[in-house]
């Protein structure tokens, strides 16, 4: 016993070589050396107190779970508004000149109308003379 005291007080003035500094942990982890704490640096293992893994797995798993939870809400909330905007941007939609419905009595006006707009043109007997009558989507050229 008194050389591992004469090895342990140059221990502690930093004097021991690898091989004693050593043997000096083996004989901590003996339990010959049980009141020196500087010679405690190696692993201890100590078992955690019964649940204690159990309630930190469960605690791991509810904050995953709230985790997964804000997302499928926050990707929900997300896919409702765009399906609302699409619906919204859908149903005031502008009606354009091409979706109106004409009838065929107007179609016949119109005509009618190109009609008597190009006849009074070529009345007045204007040689070599180009006539182009547009009116909506009805082009009536004569040359």
């Amino acid at each position: 016993m008194d050389n591992i005291q004469d090895i342990l007080k140059r221990y502690y003035r930093g004097e021991t070589t690898l091989a004693e500094e050593r043997y000096l942990k083996e004989e901590f982890r003996r339990g010959h050396l049980t009141e020196e704490p500087a010679l405690s640096t190696g692993p201890v293992q100590e078992s955690l107190p019964k649940g204690l893994y159990a309630g930190i797995r469960q605690g791991i798993r509810k904050r995953r779970q709230k985790h997964f939870r804000q997302l499928y809400l926050t990707a929900g909330s997300i896919a409702a508004m765009l399906v609302l905007i699409i619906f919204v941007k859908g149903s005031f939609r502008p009606a354009l000149p091409s979706d109106l419905q004409v009838t065929d009595n107007i179609k016949r006006e119109r005509f009618e109308n190109a009609l008597r707009t190009i006849g009074n043109i070529l009345e007045e007997d204007r040689p070599n003379e180009k006539v182009l009558y547009e009116d909506h989507k009805l082009i009536i050229a004569i040359e």
